[in-house]
């Protein structure tokens, strides 16, 4: 299953490692912390979407423990997936892995 940004217009800014996103369309925005962050960046910069597990590593890449990256980067999916910020390519979008 891969993950991407949601096709709705998000305008997002970089404040010192947090994200600050909005969605232009629902007017909604978020603020990101820098773990999650780290994800959404990674997302924004793929078309063609990252697997929880490629998400996971490349986060790990930055010097955490991967089991720590993985939970995080699965939290973060799951967060970004309750605010419309983030989908699958899959059916199926209750699971976040």
């Amino acid at each position: 299953m891969r993950w991407r940004l949601t096709s709705v217009s998000l305008a997002w800014h970089d404040l010192d490692g947090e994200i600050v996103v909005r969605n232009t369309v629902t007017g909604s925005t978020h603020l990101v912390d820098e773990s999650a962050g780290e994800v959404f960046r990674l997302l924004a910069a793929t078309k063609d979407g990252m697997t929880l597990q490629d998400l996971a590593a490349q986060v790990a890449a930055a010097g955490l423990p991967e089991h720590e990256c993985y939970a995080c980067a699965k939290a973060a999916l799951q967060e970004f997936q309750r605010l419309g910020l983030a989908e699958t390519d899959s059916i199926d979008r209750s699971r976040p892995d």
